[in-house]
């Protein structure tokens, strides 16, 4: 038996060594592993990219880090394939399909790369960017079978959550103070009697279709005597912005189809002034080297999504929920955006239309 993934891991390694261990390695992750016997530093994030991996160059070296500061010359490690550091030489392990995005990371570290001829096998199958829609697919067939999958996913992630928080009604201003440390002072002050959700899971939920299918998924995962929190964060006239306006129209929805769900719109209102402060002393920073006004908007919906402390049916309510399911990326496979619907509406088709989303999904991803 294995104390933590981190001894499992290393067991891989001394077994197989650095290269097969990471081909077999599945799920989001970003790894450091230093070979002291070989002198060899190995370090890479998930094909995906959805955990962090940092770094910068110094005199004597590099230096690798989740999280970077504006400040400095941090730059992402791509999710392009296995880096090693060993004799003062970078040596990248490609997959097979980004051997390009090696050597771009190589010019702007302003370091040579060393190409591998060892390449990794990608653990995606390429996309077929022009098929012939009137003939070889069954879209109905297709879109189920994708939704089935979506659902197993959904399913899986559920599973490894079996209770919610436990917070002590009677020390709820204490648990406030330690984790939603974001609070302001003043919303602590107007809300003492704060209310835990008792849901296990939460919604990022802004009421489009990516989060709005997810919470449907999860209607059919979670039992029905278990509420599902829907966390919809709005900054300044907070009644009147798009999210929050779409929110509770889907909201509305999924009391129509689930009427005996507990469902937990909770209204995480943010002002100008506190989205100003949080950004300038947290947000930016963990957002480095990523700053486009998207990573922006995500990364503060993120941050203050995540202290679920908010209002429900005008009572302050702080969500339970040890799990948050976030729909980012499933607007290009649902044709989420207004560009699909125009693709529609003009009698295009919308197949191009997502195709081209997901091409651009997937090239970000390496990048």
């Amino acid at each position: 038996a294995f104390g933590s993934d981190t001894e499992y891991l290393l067991h891989l390694i001394s077994d197989a060594g650095v290269l097969a261990t990471a081909q077999q390695t599945s799920g989001p992750h970003s790894i450091i592993v230093y070979d002291e016997d070989k002198d060899k530093l190995w370090f890479w994030r998930d094909y995906f990219g959805r955990r962090s991996l940092l770094i910068s160059q110094r005199v004597d070296g590099f230096l690798l880090s989740s999280v970077g500061d504006s400040g400095s010359d941090w730059v992402e490690v791509p999710s392009c394939g296995i880096f090693c550091f060993s004799n003062s030489e970078l040596t990248c392990y490609p997959y097979d399909d980004r051997q390009e995005q090696c050597l771009q990371f190589g010019e702007k570290l302003d370091v040579t790369v060393v190409i591998s001829s060892e390449t990794l096998r990608s653990p995606i199958s390429a996309l077929n960017t022009n098929p012939d829609v009137s003939k070889s697919l069954d879209w109905e067939s297709q879109s189920d079978d994708f939704i089935k999958l979506l659902f197993k996913s959904v399913q899986k992630r559920d599973a490894c959550c079996s209770y919610p928080l436990r917070i002590d009604k009677d020390r709820i201003s204490d648990y406030i103070s330690r984790h939603c440390y974001c609070v302001s002072e003043v919303t602590c002050t107007v809300h003492q009697d704060w209310i835990p959700s008792n849901a296990r899971v939460a919604v990022l939920f802004s009421g489009g279709i990516d989060c709005t299918v997810l919470a449907g998924l999860l209607h059919r995962s979670v039992p029905e005597n278990e509420p599902i929190d829907l966390l919809n964060v709005s900054f300044g006239d907070v009644e009147n912005t798009p999210d929050r306006l779409s929110a509770v129209a889907s909201y509305d929805d999924l009391q129509r189809i689930a009427p005996n769900r507990v469902w937990n719109l909770i209204k995480v209102n943010v002002s100008r002034e506190e989205l100003s402060a949080s950004r300038d002393r947290h947000i930016t920073d963990l957002l480095f080297p990523h700053n486009t006004v998207l990573d922006d908007s995500i990364g503060c919906a993120l941050w203050f999504a995540a202290r679920g402390a908010g209002v429900c049916q005008h009572k302050p309510m702080l969500s339970s929920a040890r799990l948050l399911f976030s729909g980012i990326g499933a607007d290009e496979l649902m044709g989420g955006y207004s560009r699909h619907r125009g693709a529609w509406q003009n009698g295009h088709g919308i197949e191009g239309s997502l195709m081209t989303s997901m091409c651009g999904v997937l090239s970000k991803l390496s990048s």
